[in-house]
């Protein structure tokens, strides 16, 4: 999983130096598969995220987790992270 992180935050590095963001007002991770991510990467992939690109301030941050995959340090790691949808 840590490569698959990695793979991710390249993409959006190479995405930012190519194209103009405007200030994010809405990052959605979502689809079930980032909520099997362990609490340390769903950590580091957030903070990768608000690092590389400007978020508003109220900016929605949505997951879509699979309920069953769900433990309580990655709730909290998702929470901690900025997700608040």
């Amino acid at each position: 999983m840590p490569d698959y992180v990695e793979a991710l935050e390249r993409e959006l590095v190479e995405a930012a130096s190519k194209r103009t963001f405007a200030r994010l007002e809405t990052v959605y991770l979502g689809g079930g598969t980032p909520s099997l991510l362990p609490a340390p990467l769903i950590t580091r992939l957030l903070a990768f995220i608000r690092e590389t690109f400007e978020l508003a301030p109220d900016a929605e941050v949505t997951s879509r987790p699979t309920p069953a995959a769900q433990t309580p340090s990655g709730l909290g790691a998702w929470l901690d992270g900025g997700v608040n949808r």
